[in-house]
């Protein structure tokens, strides 16, 4: 495992519970995650990577089979102890197998993959997916077309744990995307809770209708 690989994961295994209640993406994004939950139907394999409660919980509830992969144990805990009919993998999905899936969610967790290992990273992800899945993906955006950053975390518990993510331009994305294999519609921009611009990709086909964004 890589140096920024741990990183990440010294990171979510040392948040506050506190952590847990600021940052429900599903809200934060639902203009593009209720019509993506809506364009799937019911029944589906989904995989979440990196997902929250509230993520998995809304696949869940409308009759999906969940498996959740995150490289952080007590994430994977957390979701585990309050979502027991989610399959719960702690892992790094860069070479984690499993599947086929019939949907993929990867909401900001992708933002801490290093920028050098991003296109392998979805093409492995395209790997565990059916021909026809349907995918969401959200970034962060930047300024420039790949920025390398590493903040403080707000809610550590522990000393010197640090944020790392990677911010990219909407173009640079695309071109990534489309390296991996995955056909990537115009990213629709939003402004997370705490006004970051975020780039949210979705596409597919699963199971009868293409996903249209709201």
């Amino acid at each position: 495992m890589s140096e920024i690989y741990r990183i990440v994961e010294r990171n979510y295994d040392n948040v506050d519970l506190e952590f847990h209640d600021s940052y429900d993406t599903a809200q934060e994004y639902a203009a593009v995650f209720k019509p993506f939950l809506d364009a799937l139907g019911g029944g589906a394999g989904v995989l979440v990577v990196g997902g929250s409660v509230s993520e998995c919980r809304n696949f869940v509830e409308r009759g999906h089979k969940v498996t959740n992969v995150d490289i952080s144990e007590m994430m994977v805990r957390h979701v585990a102890e309050n979502l027991p009919t989610v399959t719960s993998v702690h892992a790094n999905v860069t070479n984690w197998s499993g599947g086929p899936f019939d949907v993929v969610w990867a909401c900001r967790s992708l933002i801490h993959i290093p920028p050098g290992d991003l296109v392998s990273t979805l093409a492995h992800i395209g790997s565990l997916l059916r021909s026809q899945a349907a995918y969401g993906f959200v970034f962060f955006e930047g300024d420039q077309p790949v920025e390398e950053q590493q903040l403080p975390e707000m809610h550590a518990t522990a000393d010197d744990v640090g944020y790392y993510r990677v911010l990219y331009s909407r173009n640079e994305l695309e071109s990534r995307m489309a390296q991996a294999g995955f056909t990537a519609p115009r990213a629709t921009r939003m402004a997370d809770k705490d006004g970051d611009s975020s780039l949210c990709f979705v596409g597919g086909s699963y199971p009868k209708r293409p996903f249209r964004s709201a």
